[in-house]
């Protein structure tokens, strides 16, 4: 989605080529329509006003909701990026975790092993196990962000140095209450700490903001009939 994308690259044009940045605004000038997610930033609705379409959450639609195994304790699922790079922190992380009362789902190609993890096997995809999970640690992408609200699902994202996209989305959850963040330094070295002071203080609220959202879904198919009505 081309909305997305300038979305994107105008949050942080900085961290991609000048080549691909002019490519994508030129792209974006010669579209007759560009369709914009939630949370995208005013003054880009505003600098393609007479373009801009904003269309509600896209997600996966033909996910395979799956079961965790059967536990009495809150379950935890830590969501990685798809390129696979938060592995090597989530290990660090989670090697220092020595909280019974957690089920922490993890992808089983980390190497975590004990009666506190759920390994899901790498062929499955994360979001297959969003709905039944208790609670989302995860780097705030937008997918991540849109499955969690999706599927009412609170979340505890890690913030990164110089990523502003990640930064704005954080911002925005934060204004409607659907999320809290904690820095990378503070998820790979005290992540017990910060997730009990999460639930402590900040999970029952959040978890309520959740459930009380009137955030639409089935942004795909708004595009798609919009698009052959255009025909």
């Amino acid at each position: 989605m081309l909305g997305s994308l300038v979305r994107r690259m105008q949050i942080y044009p900085r961290v991609i080529t000048d080549h691909l940045f002019d490519y994508f605004t030129q792209a974006a000038n010669n579209a007759t329509k560009l369709y914009f997610p939630p949370f995208t930033p005013s003054e880009i609705l505003k600098h393609y006003q007479s373009k801009a379409v904003e269309v509600p959450f896209i997600v996966k639609e033909d996910v395979e909701h799956k079961q965790w195994p059967a536990t009495d304790r809150l379950k935890v699922l830590i969501m990685d990026s798809g390129a696979g790079l938060m592995g090597m922190h989530i290990q660090q992380a989670l090697n220092k975790s020595d909280k019974g009362e957690w089920c922490y789902g993890v992808q089983k190609s980390l190497g975590l092993n004990g009666s506190q993890f759920f390994n899901i096997p790498d062929g499955d995809l994360l979001i297959d196990y969003v709905r039944d999970a208790d609670l989302i640690v995860g780097r705030p992408g937008f997918n991540t962000l849109s499955e969690c609200i999706a599927y009412r699902k609170p979340m505890l994202l890690i913030s990164e140095s110089m990523n502003p996209e990640m930064d704005y989305n954080i911002a925005e959850l934060k204004k409607l209450r659907l999320g809290a963040f904690i820095s990378l330094d503070d998820f790979c070295s005290r992540l017990d700490d910060a997730l009990s002071a999460f639930l402590k203080y900040e999970f029952t609220m959040i978890d309520r903001a959740m459930q009380d959202h009137t955030f639409k879904t089935g942004g795909a198919h708004v595009i798609a009939t919009d698009i052959l009505n255009s025909l």
